[in-house]
C-alpha cells in the first residue's frame, strides 16, 4: 500500500508525496523538502485522522528555516499545535508517527485531511512508484515523462 506525506511549500502548490518501502521517506527525502536539517512539531490533528493506530501526527519543518529568513508557512502555522510559532516557517510536511518513525497516510486519509482543512492538493497521484524508485527524487520538472511497465504518468508539478 503506497503511503503519501502531505507536503505544503511556503510557496506554490501542495503535493502528495509517495513513500517509499515502509511507507516512509529517508531522512535524506525528508531534508529535501524542507531544505535542511528537520524539526519535528506537534500538529493540531489528533492520531484519530489517521485511522489507523498511530502515536501522534507531525508537522515537520525545516530546523534553521526561520534563521534564513524564510516565508511564514500560513498553512503549515494552521496546523501547528501551541509551539513556538515563529519557527513554522519555509517548507514543511505533514506526517505520522509510530514507534518514533514518521509515516506517510493512505491515499484515502491524506485526501480527507487536505479537503477538511483547506490544503490545496491539485493532483492525486495513482499508480505512481514510490519516491526512492524514481530517478532524481523528488525533483521533478514540469511535464517531465516516466515510463513504468504499467504505464506512463505525466507529472505536472515542479518543486
Amino acid at each position: 500500500m503506497t503511503r503519501y506525506m502531505i507536503y505544503m511549500p511556503a510557496e506554490g502548490p501542495d503535493r502528495l508525496i509517495p513513500c517509499g518501502e515502509g511507507g516512509s521517506l529517508t531522512l535524506s527525502e525528508m531534508e529535501t523538502l524542507v531544505d535542511g536539517s528537520i524539526e519535528v512539531f506537534d500538529s493540531c490533528l489528533e492520531p484519530e485522522w489517521a485511522r489507523e493506530p498511530v502515536d501522534t501526527i507531525r508537522l515537520v519543518v525545516g530546523e534553521d528555516a526561520w534563521l534564513f529568513d524564510a516565508k511564514q508557512n500560513y498553512r503549515a502555522l494552521l496546523q501547528a499545535r501551541q509551539q513556538d510559532y515563529s519557527k513554522i516557517v519555509g517548507d514543511a510536511f505533514l506526517c505520522a508517527e509510530v514507534d518514533g518513525e514518521l509515516i506517510g497516510f493512505t491515499l484515502p486519509v491524506a485526501r480527507t485531511i487536505c479537503e477538511e482543512f483547506g490544503i490545496d492538493v491539485d493532483v492525486f497521484f495513482h499508480n505512481i512508484p514510490p519516491c526512492s524508485a524514481m530517478e532524481g527524487c523528488p525533483f521533478f520538472r514540469i511535464g517531465q515523462s516516466f515510463v513504468f511497465p504499467a504505464a506512463t504518468v505525466f507529472l505536472l508539478f515542479t518543486f
